[in-house]
């Protein structure tokens, strides 16, 4: 009998409790916490949302689920996207020009590079046509060309750079 009752118990309450699951995991943090790799044969619905082709899934921070975001077009074209980071870079010198050559076996000349630079741009330089970052895609390298006439040398710049391969 007092089985019964205990097992009648838990199921009564059992709506109003919140467990979390490990799975290979003795200590779980999360609702379900896996310790291991997850395959889904399936959609995969964040928000009860299905993607469409080519779309990208973002964070909508902490607490909310993640949406699908636009998509790309023209993706038969890219063969995959990289993210890169460079620096800080030491002194460039003012008069001087900078061919840095940044190895990338997958880098092909036709591929199309983004640079920007990190964080704010220093005091004093006339930026634009004063100062320029031109990237250079080559098979088997990415080349960096920076010129510097501002007059002012310029300290500890770092870059970040976007390459979508074809």
């Amino acid at each position: 009998m007092f089985s019964l009752t205990v097992l009648f118990a838990l199921l009564l309450f059992s709506t109003s409790i919140e467990a979390q699951v490990g799975v290979n995991t003795t200590n779980p943090t999360e609702m379900l916490h896996v310790n291991g790799n997850v395959r889904i044969d399936g959609d995969f619905r964040p928000g009860n949302a299905v993607g469409g082709v080519d779309q990208i899934l973002l964070s909508q921070g902490t607490g909310v689920p993640p949406v699908w975001g636009p998509g790309f077009i023209n993706s038969s074209q890219i063969t995959s996207i990289a993210k890169f980071y460079a620096g800080p870079l030491g002194t460039i010198t003012s008069g001087f020009y900078y061919a840095i050559p940044i190895p990338d076996p997958a880098m092909t000349a036709n591929s199309t590079v983004e640079v920007n630079v990190i964080g704010a741009l220093p005091a004093g330089p006339a930026w634009g046509y004063d100062f320029t970052i031109l990237p250079e895609p080559q098979n088997g390298q990415l080349v960096l060309h920076i010129t510097n006439v501002s007059g002012f040398d310029i300290t500890g710049l770092s870059f970040s750079f976007i390459i979508y391969y074809n």
